[in-house]
Parts: structure tokens; sequence; C-alpha cells
């Protein structure tokens, strides 16, 4: 299955990407690494007008900054035989059947209850989790964005500038 190897994107503690076992360098923009967290964690495609309007709500082009962001990424998630991101004219989505995300995959393990969760899984969890303890919680804002939870424009919008993760 040569150029489908696994992906790994981690969004507990640090946001990290690692391909073939080696961590990429992330594109310094902090909206793009902000879209990258949220399409990895939501894990569905989303209308290019909700993006925009969550990550460039400025009058300039929204949807120039999404494709300059989206070909940022593309590098540092797809593979010659493994387009990952899934883009069209209306929505932008990461395929991610060859690609793991820590925090569904924890989620995944939590559906079966925390006794199921293996030990160093949890202790894996536990210390990036102390890596953000200063800042606001990358599990709760995925999931109340996710879950469609009120305020999520000011949520969204401290996520794209980087004011509420560093990254």
């Amino acid at each position: 299955m040569k150029g489908k190897e696994l992906l790994r994107v981690s969004v507990l503690g640090n946001l990290a990407v690692s391909r073939h076992g080696m961590r990429m360098q992330l594109p310094p923009s902090k909206k793009t690494r902000a879209l990258l967290a949220y399409l990895a964690v939501t894990d569905r495609p989303h209308s290019r007008d909700r993006l925009c309007s969550m990550f460039w709500p400025v009058p300039d082009d929204p949807r120039a900054a999404l494709r300059w962001s989206l070909t940022r990424l593309r590098p540092l998630i797809d593979e010659p035989d493994c387009r990952r991101i899934v883009a069209d004219r209306e929505s932008v989505g990461l395929d991610l059947d060859r690609a793991t995300v820590d925090i569904l995959s924890l989620r995944e393990l939590a559906r079966n209850g925390t006794d199921a969760i293996p030990t160093d899984v949890l202790r894996q969890a536990t210390e990036a989790s102390r890596s953000i303890s200063s800042r606001v919680s990358t599990c709760r804002i995925a999931m109340s964005i996710r879950a469609g939870a009120p305020g999520n424009a000011s949520k969204c919008a401290g996520f794209a500038n980087g004011s509420l993760w560093r990254w």
C-alpha cells in the first residue's frame, strides 16, 4: 500500500502531525493550523461558507484565504496516492480512513467505558492535557464546536486567531 501509510494528527496538547512515523513541520499560519485541527476533530465535511465565516470573518476574500490554507495543508496531509483533503466547490473535509486523530481515538475507546481504556492511553492523554492546562481545553472547544453550542462564533474566532490555542 505504498503512499497510503498512516497519518497521525494529535490535538491533545500541542498540535502535531506525523506521517511515516516522522513528525511533520506545521504551516506557520495559526488559522491554517486551526483549520486542520477543526477538520480533523469534527471528522466531517463543512461548507466553504461556514469555514470562511469561522476562520476569516473579515471583508477581504475569505474564499481565497481558505484556498491558500488548503494549499499549505495538502503537502502535509495528502500523499501522491492518498488524497486526504476532500474539497469541491461547496465543501471541505478530511478523509480519515487511513489516519488517526488522538481525540477521536480516545472518544471511541471511552464509548465502552473508561474502565476499558488501557492505562498507557490514559497516561498519554493526561500528559498531553498537562501541556494545555493554562489555556482552554482542546477537548471542550472541539466538543462544543461539534455540538453547535451557543457562543461558537466567539470561540471559533479565538480558535482561529490563536488567542485560545497557542499552536
